[in-house]
């Protein structure tokens, strides 16, 4: 009896491990998937819907992470991996996300999600519906309603257009810093020929091929 007595205490103890483990991943799984597919959700659900599903997110997390370290102190009879295990997986949650930005994973998937979304663009700007009469010069345009998540990372919205002797080169940001010679991004050259600095108003610029006719170029 008293053995029973001892297996029935410590179910309710394992149940609230388990409910832990599973809230720590409710909150922190979420915050990585946002991050992943930030600029689509950005483009469904409207830059400022998506700026408060991260913020959401962040506080989920924080929430969860505060549940984790408070059961992890507070569990102390129960063994070190079921009570330290909550932690782990919200310590993982920033550990993902920084693997994410430093690796290129997001940039690449993000090209492919959305190229031919940019094709749909760089019909537009061909048939001069973006150009604004534009000829032989390098300007800012804005992606029409719809197409914003084209261009991110401080770019929000817009597109680098230079068209001269008959080429056409649009740069596609994904990082644009405070002063317009810094960025990074995608960059379109119709006749396949690698972009140079002054066509996208840079004063160094160094480039990569992706496929025929398009670039990662950086500027930094």
């Amino acid at each position: 009896m008293h053995h029973a007595g001892g297996i029935s205490r410590s179910l309710p103890t394992l149940n609230i491990a388990v409910a832990v483990y599973w809230f720590a991943i409710a909150t922190s799984v979420p915050g990585t998937l946002l991050y992943a597919f930030k600029y689509q959700v950005g483009d469904y659900w409207g830059d400022w819907n998506g700026a408060l599903a991260s913020a959401a997110a962040v506080v989920a997390w924080l929430l969860g992470l505060t549940v984790s370290v408070l059961y992890a102190i507070a569990a102390r009879c129960q063994s070190s991996i079921l009570r330290t295990k909550p932690v782990f997986v919200q310590a993982a949650t920033p550990l993902c996300i920084l693997m994410l930005a430093s690796s290129g994973i997001e940039d690449h998937f993000e090209y492919r999600l959305n190229q031919h979304t940019r094709r749909e663009v760089i019909a537009l700007v061909e048939n001069a519906a973006l150009l604004n009469a534009m000829s032989n010069r390098v300007e800012l345009q804005d992606l029409p309603p719809g197409y914003g998540q084209l261009s991110t990372g401080g770019g929000q919205g817009k597109i680098l257009v230079s068209h001269e002797a008959d080429i056409t080169k649009i740069l596609f940001y994904r990082y644009k810093g405070i002063f317009f010679h810094e960025f990074s991004g995608y960059a379109y050259v119709s006749d396949g020929s690698t972009p140079g600095a002054r066509d996208l108003r840079a004063f160094s610029l160094s480039s990569r091929p992706l496929e025929p006719n398009w670039f990662w170029v950086d500027s930094r």
